[in-house]
């Protein structure tokens, strides 16, 4: 069943806890600034303890913000207060007013830029030496510190070099080596930060960084 707004999962919860907690989410709900729906078998984006030790029964790479936990008062942002089993009305709409206005998808992750990747981080990532690039099964040699860059594909065809899953090899070179090999093969120089604009603007998609 898909989930409208934001999915909570609730660990360690019997079934009176479990009603009591979504009977208090219900009226809540015209206090709430986002949409949030109890889940069983979906992926949440929280997670609700019943005691702060059964966070061990979660993934590990569960990030803290994503986790709450019963407690008999606020003694953090992440506790919602509980009486005799029953939370707190104005608690439990404090924590997640809280959190859901700096909550993030995890599948925005995909959506980020990151030129720490792939080809953009080889490039970024580089001194003065010479070097050739061996990606996707092209070639492109550097000269850095004239700016430059050499290449046999056109600028739209290193587009695809660009993925984060692509392999990027390395090879040192010298300055002589760099020089007598794009004058055997007669490949012309080009602009190194044309390049580097031209993949940045081709692979972010208007993405963040």
């Amino acid at each position: 069943m898909p989930v409208n707004g934001l999915a909570i999962k609730l660990i360690g919860f019997d079934n009176l806890e479990s009603d009591y907690f979504t009977a208090i989410l219900d009226l809540a709900e015209a206090l709430l600034h986002q949409e949030w729906q109890v889940v069983t078998t979906e992926t949440p984006d929280f997670f609700v303890f019943s005691e702060e030790g059964l966070k061990s029964n979660v993934s590990p790479d569960v990030p803290p913000a994503r986790c709450f936990f019963y407690g008999a008062e606020n003694t953090s942002d992440k506790h919602i207060a509980v009486n005799n089993r029953v939370p707190s009305l104005h608690s439990l709409v404090d924590v997640l007013n809280r959190a859901g206005a700096n909550f993030r998808p995890a599948e925005d992750e995909d959506t980020l830029f990151k030129p720490s990747q792939g080809l953009l981080k080889a490039l970024l990532n580089r001194d003065n030496n010479p070097v050739w690039l061996a990606v996707a099964g092209v070639d492109i040699w550097l000269d850095p510190a004239h700016g430059l860059y050499y290449c046999l594909v056109a600028l739209e065809g290193l587009v695809p070099c660009c993925g984060a899953d692509k392999t990027v090899e390395t090879h040192v070179m010298t300055a002589l080596e760099l020089q007598q090999l794009v004058a055997k093969q007669n490949i012309p120089p080009k602009p190194l930060n044309n390049l580097i604009w031209y993949l940045v603007f081709k692979t972010s998609q208007g993405r963040l960084l």
